[in-house]
């Protein structure tokens, strides 16, 4: 499951599996979608203690998981699990071109590595997601994040198994524009009632 706060005007795209689930919380209470695997979405929320702040500095570039395995045998450790984040919102990026975050060696550091529950948030804002770190982080071939880019950015979540993958998650988020069509519509619309109005007080 993943969850991921946007800016204005944003779809998610996803693609297998069929049970993927996209679950949000705060401003945004449901998800629509096209039924070929586009979810569309409001916008996501910007403040911080309370009060609005800047695109740069807020949180419009978080992402959360969470992966949880239902057995009484295995625990995560039992499998090699990566998390993928992208920083070039201009092209489709596959893979190769995702920075990695090795979420199985952050289980394995950690002070429980029998678990069989992780979820975190991180930000594309961190410095730490573009800075190599052996054994746990690989950044994206596209290095510097610009979080006033608009574009497509892709997330994903592969599992395997003694070289085995058992299941692969990926998700999409793009801005949308406003279609021209709604956006005169708009101003059209905008601009009659400044026309009631005016006749109203002449």
């Amino acid at each position: 499951m993943m969850q991921c706060q946007t800016p204005p005007g944003t779809q998610l795209k996803r693609s297998e599996p069929d049970s993927f689930s996209v679950i949000w919380f705060g401003p945004i209470s449901a998800l629509t979608n096209d039924g070929s695997g586009t979810y569309y979405a409001g916008a996501g929320s910007n403040t911080g203690l309370g009060s609005p702040v800047g695109t740069a500095e807020g949180a419009l570039w978080n992402f959360n998981y969470y992966i949880n395995i239902d057995s009484s045998t295995e625990t995560l450790s039992d499998y090699d699990i990566t998390l993928f984040y992208d920083f070039d919102p201009t092209f489709d990026n596959g893979p190769a071109g995702l920075g990695t975050i090795n979420i199985t060696n952050g289980i394995l550091f950690s002070s429980d590595p029998t678990t069989t529950l992780v979820e975190d948030s991180q930000n594309l804002m961190f410095g730490f997601l573009a800075s190599d770190i052996p054994a746990v982080l690989t950044i994206p071939t596209y290095p510097a994040f610009d979080p006033n880019v608009a574009g497509e950015y892709n997330f994903g979540i592969q599992v395997s198994q003694f070289g085995w993958g058992i299941e692969n998650v990926r998700m999409d988020v793009q801005v949308v524009p406003i279609p021209p069509a709604l956006w005169l519509f708009g101003t059209g619309l905008l601009g009659m009632i400044g026309i009631a109005r005016r006749k109203k007080t002449g």
